[in-house]
């Protein structure tokens, strides 16, 4: 038999669990404390209990950011450093991050967090691109990371059935440009 202390690990497990897919399947405006409630089979005032407000759980839905982008030596190689960030997402797409790209566009804190988690990911790679525009650049990447990701979460034609190896092969060499590899190794 569980511990008391146990329990509480178990059932606050839980309802993080069950709060994560729906804010990942409904966004956070559709998501309740009461369904979350509902859902995880505790008492909407238990949710309130352990994670304060909606808000607050939200956050520790979604809060986790990234580690930062590792670099490469070569363009060559963070082009592939670049390109197995974005399988990651797309082979593994969590869902604390369905839950972020679901909310992001309704809900000011979890564009927040998105942006914060984006910059922090990203800033190694704006510090190795010796180019004028390597903010800009960086951000292009992202937003592929972004849209890509975002794409197959809605299922958008082909994009969301093709193999993740495929769409690499296919945006390899832009993001090879975006790297300046036309111009300088890194």
């Amino acid at each position: 038999m569980a511990s008391r202390a146990e329990q509480r690990k178990q059932t606050e497990a839980r309802i993080l669990a069950v709060a994560r897919q729906m804010f990942a399947d409904n966004g956070y405006d559709r998501t309740t404390i009461r369904g979350i409630g509902a859902a995880a089979k505790v008492d909407p005032g238990l949710v309130m209990h352990y994670f304060g407000n909606k808000q607050r759980l939200f956050m520790q839905c979604t809060g986790d950011a990234p580690e930062a982008m590792a670099t490469g030596s070569t363009v060559e190689e963070q082009a592939d450093i670049v390109l197995a960030g974005l399988t990651t997402i797309l082979q593994q797409e969590p869902t604390a991050t369905q839950a972020l790209f679901r909310s992001m566009l309704t809900h000011p804190d979890a564009a927040k967090t998105f942006r914060t988690g984006s910059a922090a990911y990203l800033s190694p790679l704006v510090e190795s691109l010796d180019i004028d525009d390597a903010a800009l650049r960086a951000d292009l990447i992202g937003a592929i990371y972004v849209g890509v990701a975002i794409a197959r979460l809605v299922d958008f034609g082909d994009l969301a059935h093709t193999p993740v190896e495929k769409l690499t092969e296919l945006l390899r060499p832009s993001i090879l440009t975006l790297l300046g590899a036309d111009r300088r190794s890194i």
